[in-house]
């Protein structure tokens, strides 16, 4: 019985190593992709297809069959009380870090970027295939991201969005003379939330399974199959997609964090994100499920809200934050948040759900043995790839030396061995590839 349950764990937990792997390959992917294979705007138009017709596409599915019972209360109230606390916590120390003499908006701007940075995780992103990889697709702990997304754009969004446009309106004001009023602002931003197809697909998966209920006594279980055809297919798209156009936007991302005053900001919000807001969330959790479902808070609900709040931070914020005025540096902060967030993310969020999953020594040094075998793979291929492509496209080449496959073949001869006629021998070149496989390998 032991043996089977450690047999669980250990696969539970190599389960989301090769999800991380397989997320952290489509980053590359796009990156990849963005910089040597698809034209300048293809970015945009990758961009536009997720957030007008994937993304909405699966929030609708996924909302309108959402079944009311499988929704953990104490769950979502300590995430969206968390969001709150840490949006607060970001606003304060926004002010505190803003150099003086500070221009006009200036610490509202920071804090609201901060905020921004710190309660934006990727709830769907890189939260719907991890969770799924812990508890399983059907899970109910994976039921509570359709919930907490909803709420996030209805609630915190409109709050991170009236900051950015106050800290706006108000550098505005400062250099025309006026006064920025926050009536304008709050109108603004309502009317862009009205015509959103995010929260028009929320509202149109909450119409669907609230008449359902209010028909059969309970959410439809599926939708009619034309439109779970449409939305299923346009959903499916969703989280490959997305992680390549993550990939994509980190292009050039890495600049502010080779520098020692560049990265206290990009630290500071990962700090908050990665440290600051999963303690809350825990903490919260602990707090209210006395009070919401009157009875203790299980503890795989408490490790449910700490895995949840060690999600990096979403590349929707790059998105709101090129959306304003805002000076290209702090946008350039913003992408470098972003990838610094998933640095630290990723061996925090596979830390802690070995922490909480794994109950002996054993399992983990089992765990630990098959992914080294899996990465020991993924070396030898980065590095064919990355010497394939320096000696094709003449990146360690001296000036003169010859390009493209007879530039291999000259470059193999002269290394050692040659046969007549220049081409390499093939004991040369065995010896070659033999020596670059245990030099990876070691």
């Amino acid at each position: 019985m032991a043996s089977a349950a450690a047999a669980e764990e250990e696969a539970t937990l190599e389960a989301l190593a090769y999800t991380l792997i397989r997320i952290t390959s489509l980053l590359l992917l796009g990156y990849v992709s963005a910089r040597h294979l698809l034209p300048p705007g293809a970015q945009s138009g990758i961009s536009a297809f997720v957030g007008t017709l994937a993304l909405p596409a699966l929030l609708f599915s996924s909302i309108a069959i959402l079944q009311w019972d499988a929704v953990d209360w104490t769950i979502v109230a300590a995430v969206m009380l968390a969001k709150a606390l840490t949006l607060a916590c970001c606003v304060g120390v926004g002010v505190l870090i803003t150099p003086r003499p500070a221009n006009a908006g200036a610490e509202i701007l920071n804090g609201a970027v901060l905020a921004l940075l710190a309660v934006s995780s990727d709830d769907l992103g890189l939260g719907l295939p991890v969770m799924s990889a812990l508890y399983g697709r059907g899970s109910r702990y994976v039921s509570q991201l359709f919930v907490i997304v909803p709420l996030h754009n209805l609630l915190v969004n409109p709050a991170l969005l009236s900051l950015l446009a106050l800290g706006c309106a108000q550098r505005r004001s400062s250099a025309g003379g006026g006064r920025a009023e926050l009536g304008p602002i709050l109108r603004g931003v309502l009317r862009g939330l009205a015509g959103n197809p995010l929260v028009l697909a929320v509202i149109a998966g909450l119409a669907t399974n609230l008449a359902g209920v209010a028909r059969r006594g309970h959410a439809p279980t599926a939708l009619p199959r034309a439109l779970a055809e449409v939305s299923s297919a346009l959903g499916d798209a969703y989280p490959a997609t997305v992680l390549v156009l993550a990939g994509m936007a980190s292009v050039g991302s890495s600049e502010p964090l080779l520098s020692a005053r560049s990265l206290a900001t990009p630290a500071l919000a990962v700090l908050l994100k990665c440290a600051v807001f999963p303690l809350a969330t825990r903490t919260l959790a602990l707090a209210l499920g006395p009070l919401v479902s009157g009875a203790a808070t299980p503890t795989e609900t408490l490790d449910f809200a700490f895995l949840y709040g060690t999600l990096a931070t979403s590349n929707v914020a790059l998105v709101i934050a090129s959306c304003y005025e805002l000076a290209p540096k702090t946008v350039g902060l913003v992408a470098a948040t972003l990838s610094l967030s998933k640095l630290v993310g990723f061996p925090l969020l596979l830390v802690s759900a070995a922490v909480y999953q794994l109950s002996s020594p054993a399992s983990a040094i089992a765990v630990s043995t098959n992914l080294e075998r899996a990465t020991h793979g993924i070396s030898l291929l980065s590095c064919a790839m990355v010497l394939a492509g320096g000696t094709l496209q003449g990146a360690w080449r001296p000036a003169g030396a010859p390009a493209g496959v007879r530039g291999l073949a000259s470059a193999l001869g002269s290394a050692g061995g040659s046969r007549q006629g220049g081409a390499p021998s093939s004991t040369a070149t065995l010896r070659r590839v033999g020596v670059l496989a245990v030099r990876c390998s070691a």
